[in-house]
Formats: structure tokens, sequence, C-alpha cells
């Protein structure tokens, strides 16, 4: 986390995960890859044939998310019979160097080389993908890229 966790949860009086630490606990004892939910949703594309499509945060920056959650997530796929599985990152360069994900990338493909199936179908900014101040402008790239795979 950061000090902004640490500030909300002052006087809370007992440990309050949140949902980055959530995640994490979840992967490592195993509960995440009986998550119903989650089950669910790659359960319902597989058994239509259809590629599970992964989006989201790709940082080892630890802040509001990590690229272990995407490995993971696409090794669930896997494991729940997932023909295609494709990612969708978001770049960080907020909570890690600007142009630092070259390392994140390598290792997102190491992980599907080793699943055997998989791939990276697209790379985007957060600026874009995870804008906050409603600039939909930032958002149609995002969209555009993601649905049609034009950039």
């Amino acid at each position: 986390g950061n000090s902004e966790v640490g500030h909300m949860n002052l006087g809370a009086g007992r440990v309050v995960y949140q949902d980055f630490t959530r995640v994490t606990k979840s992967i490592r004892d195993g509960e995440f890859f009986e998550n119903p939910t989650i089950c669910a949703a790659v359960d319902k594309a597989v058994a239509a044939g259809k590629a599970v499509h992964i989006m989201g945060l790709l940082s080892e920056g630890g802040v509001h998310s990590h690229q272990d959650h995407l490995v993971a997530m696409a090794e669930l796929a896997f494991k729940r019979g997932a023909e295609k599985i494709y990612l969708h990152a978001f770049l960080d360069g907020r909570d890690t160097p600007p142009k630092s994900a070259a390392s994140s990338i390598e290792l997102l493909d190491a992980a599907f080389q080793a699943l055997g199936k998989g791939r990276i179908a697209s790379l985007i900014g957060r600026y874009f993908a995870m804008d906050r101040d409603n600039r939909w402008d930032r958002v149609a790239q995002a969209y555009n890229l993601i649905v049609d795979g034009k950039g």
C-alpha cells in the first residue's frame, strides 16, 4: 500500500486489508483460483468457445495492482480450459517510473509461454485506460484499441 491506505484506516482497531492485499493473499492461499464469480465468467467463455480477455494495470508498483495478479488470472483461465487468452495491459508510469514496463511485459510473455497459451493483445498507458478526470477522449482511445484494435 501507501500512506493513503494508512491514513484511511487509522483508528480502525484492526487490520483492514485493502483490495490489493486481499487479492495477493487469495492468490497465495489458492482461494483466488476458486473464486466463484471469476470462475463462472471464465467458464462461460470456455463453454461458448470464446476467448478470455483479461484487462488490468500491468505493474510491479504494488500500490494499485501487481503484475502477479495478471499472471494468476491467466493461470486460472488456462486451468479452466480457455483455449484463447488475451491480455489488454494498461501500463503504469505512476506507481513505477515512466517507460519502465519492459520487464513486466517480458514477465507476462514468459508466463504465457510457460502455459503454452495466451498473448498480450494490446498495450496502452493508464493515462488513457484509467482516466479519473472524465476526459472521455482519453478513454475512447483505450476503448477503440481494446474493442476495435485501433490505436
